[in-house]
């Protein structure tokens, strides 16, 4: 999935839980969008904000992008102060961390609503990842399984669409190691292959 579908979906479940509010004031609604080590995508994120915010007059953003071990103490901080961000945008397993202790929301009812950013995704390594692929791990996107996520249904697993993850790229990126049940013990020769050596 590209960081651009990720963050429309982010910036269109965080809209949709805060407008009401933001109507019932009649004020301009401000909205927090709190990301981890990816101010290397800076360009991105303020070209996706400006097209948010033409579409959605009287909302501002403000980016906030922690380094490293500014994170935890910043969003531990704001969740006593009151003012929590409205988006937390984390990459790798610290997210994993927050969810546990119910410092975030569950957005699947509004996931489910937008398509395109309705994915699930998968971190997975497997022998080719010390020959043609990337080393650390690829990354998989899918979508829902058939009957949803809270009832027993098909998912399908297109390994053909297996990408690289953005460390892969750059050593300013950080990206999650697969879990041991993601380290399978077969080849999958498909997808995208190793950019460099």
């Amino acid at each position: 999935m590209k960081r651009r579908t990720v963050l429309e979906g982010a910036l269109a479940s965080a809209t949709a839980l805060a407008m009401p509010f933001a109507s019932r004031a009649q004020t301009p609604r401000k909205l927090s969008y709190l990301t981890w080590n990816i101010a290397d995508q800076e360009q991105l994120f303020k070209e996706e904000f400006a097209d948010f915010r033409s579409a959605n007059p009287g909302v501002e953003i403000e980016w906030l992008d922690k380094k490293g071990t500014e994170l935890p103490a910043f969003y531990q901080t704001q969740l006593v102060a009151g003012t929590a961000p409205d988006v937390v945008d984390l990459q790798g397993a610290i997210w994993v961390e927050y969810a546990a202790s119910g410092a975030l929301l569950d957005l699947t009812p509004y996931l489910k609503k937008e398509p395109e950013v309705a994915k699930l995704f998968f971190v997975l390594r497997d022998k080719t990842s010390t020959t043609t692929t990337y080393g650390a791990c690829r990354f998989l996107y899918t979508g829902f399984p058939s009957q949803g996520l809270d009832k027993t249904g098909e998912l399908v697993l297109d390994f053909n669409k297996l990408e690289n993850p953005p460390c892969a790229y750059t050593p300013y990126a950080t990206c999650p190691l697969p879990p041991p049940q993601n380290r399978l013990p077969i080849s999958l020769p498909v997808g995208e292959q190793r950019y460099h050596e």
